[in-house]
């Protein structure tokens, strides 16, 4: 395969999904990026599929902890639509929930 998607058990799909995350890897600047995120919050309910479309942005929470002092504690925040810091932008954390690639 050309592509390589992890993704947590709680994720939906919209049509066009793989379009668009493959449009965001070429406008990475990187020659090997990988998109890596918090996805948002989706659970069904009785009244049909709800699911947030905030942009979680990863932040460091803490280092050390636990007695291991190499442990690094990763959250997210949500960013109102309006926040600069919207859209593509390099990180130096991955988390597993939610990571797409070239499979090269």
């Amino acid at each position: 395969e050309e592509y390589v998607l992890q993704i947590d058990s709680h994720s939906r799909f919209e049509p066009g999904w793989d379009e668009l995350l493959i449009d965001m890897l070429s406008r990475c600047p990187s020659p090997k990026p990988v998109l890596a995120l918090f996805p948002p919050n989706y659970s069904p309910d009785e009244r049909g599929d709800q699911y947030t479309r905030e942009v979680m942005r990863t932040r460091v929470v803490g280092i050390g902890g636990d007695g291991d002092p190499q442990f690094v504690h990763l959250n997210a925040d949500f960013l109102h639509a309006t926040d600069v810091r919207i859209g593509l932008y390099p990180t130096a954390w991955w988390v597993g929930c939610f990571m797409f690639a070239r499979s090269e």
